[in-house]
This record gives structure tokens, sequence and C-alpha cells, in this order.
């Protein structure tokens, strides 16, 4: 895919299922997405708008590097363990993962000045509601829920 003047965007995660599939999406609203996975549950095949870039989000020369190669200047962020029993069998290895990861990746994000950010997160981590489907009517926190665009 020719970059040309497209906006690029980083998607941490973005060799699965739903990050593939959002980069995809990036591609058809003409921006440049840039897939920044480890594979460790992620498919180099599944890469297929864009570039790829193998790294860790724990990794901040990486990602770094990444941002300053690309010119990124908004990330969506997939990459992290989503298995729910596994991390009850070992919440240190997913805190490391998913936590530390996310830090390091908005630490890198505010040093070189990338300010918008669209996090995802399993819906698992809202537990075992007695309403389906969830009532989301209170909104968002402030300043999420925007827009690529500022909107």
């Amino acid at each position: 895919m020719d970059r040309g003047s497209k906006p690029a965007v980083l998607v941490t995660g973005g060799a699965g299922y739903i990050g593939a599939h959002t980069a995809k999406a990036l591609a058809e609203e003409g921006y440049f997405p840039v897939v920044f996975d480890s594979l460790s549950s992620g498919f180099r095949e599944a890469v297929r708008w864009g570039a790829f870039v193998h790294g860790d989000i724990r990794d901040a020369s990486g990602l770094a590097d990444a941002i300053e190669t690309y010119g990124i200047r908004s990330a969506i962020h997939f990459a992290g363990l989503i298995e729910v029993g596994r991390s009850v069998q070992k919440p240190d290895l997913f805190w490391e993962h998913n936590v530390a990861g996310t830090v390091t990746l908005l630490t890198v994000m505010r040093d070189m000045g990338v300010e918008r950010l669209v996090f995802s997160s399993s819906a698992a981590v809202y537990g075992q509601g007695a309403r389906r489907p969830r009532d989301h009517s209170r909104g968002c926190a402030q300043g999420s829920g925007q827009s690529l665009r500022g909107h």
C-alpha cells in the first residue's frame, strides 16, 4: 500500500482479528495503518493494509522508532492479553503486558507528541452484569470517545 500523503495511524495488536479489520477500515477511509504487533497471538498474514512493524508495546524504543519512521499522530490500542482464565492464574504476566505495556505506550506517545488514542478493551472488564445489553447511557469519561478527526 502506497502511503502518499495519508495520515499514519498506529494500530497496536493490529495482527489480531479486530485489529486487522480496523486496519482495513482505516485504509478504506484514507488513513495509512501501521500495525505494531508482537505476533504472540496475531498473524502476520492478517496485516494486508498499511505497514507492519514487529514489536512489543513494552519496548519504548521500538514504539518510538515506529512513531518517528511513519510520522504517526494517532493510535488505536488493541495489544494486550485477553484470556480471563489465564489472567487469574498468572496475574503478574497480565499486569506486565496490559498495564505496564499500556503505560509504556502512553509515555512514548506523550514524549513523541502523539495526542490521540483510541483504547480498546475486552468487555470482560465489566464483569457479569445483570442487564443485557449493558446500559451505557452515562456516556464516556471526559475526553474519551472522540474520533481520530477530533469530532
